[in-house]
C-alpha cells in the first residue's frame, strides 16, 4: 500500500498535477512516488484500488475538474467535478477507480497523477492506493 499526502497550501496553474509527498509505502518494490512529477509509479502488473480526496480551491467561480491522467491520457472514468459559485470556493473533490496496469515491454512503469484545469489552491491531500489482484 502506498499513501500519499500533503497539508500544505500549495498554488497550482491549470494544468498542474496535485503534488504530495510519501507518507507509508508498505512495498516499495510495488509502488513508488516522483516528487518531480507528481505521479504514482506502478512497478509491478496487477489490479490497484485508487483512492485519492483533494480540497481544492479555484481563483474563479465556475466548473472545476480534477481528474487523473497517465502519461497524457485521460483515466476513464476517473474525474471529479464542483461548480463553485464564488471565487477561491473550497471543495473536496473524490476520485475513486480500480486501475488494470498492464506493460507493453519490460521496464515500462506505469504512472498516473491528477491534475487540475483551473488555477487555485490546494489545501489538502489523501491518496492511498493498494494493490488488490
Amino acid at each position: 500500500m502506498l499513501q500519499l499526502i500533503n497539508t500544505n497550501t500549495v498554488a497550482l496553474t491549470a494544468g498542474d498535477a496535485l503534488p504530495a509527498g510519501v507518507d507509508f509505502n508498505t512495498n516499495p518494490n510495488m509502488l513508488g512516488y516522483d516528487t518531480g512529477t507528481s505521479e504514482i509509479i506502478f512497478l509491478q502488473l496487477g489490479i490497484y484500488k485508487v483512492i485519492a480526496q483533494a480540497v481544492f480551491a479555484a481563483t474563479a467561480a465556475g466548473l472545476n475538474t480534477i481528474e487523473g491522467f497517465a502519461g497524457t491520457a485521460a483515466v476513464p472514468g476517473m474525474v471529479s467535478q464542483f461548480e463553485t459559485t464564488a471565487a477561491t470556493q473550497e471543495a473536496t473533490y473524490v476520485l475513486q477507480k480500480n486501475v488494470r496496469v498492464t506493460t507493453a515491454f519490460p521496464g515500462a512503469f506505469a504512472r498516473l497523477k491528477f491534475t487540475v484545469d483551473v488555477d487555485g489552491v490546494q489545501s489538502n491531500l489523501l491518496i492511498t492506493v493498494e494493490k488488490i489482484r
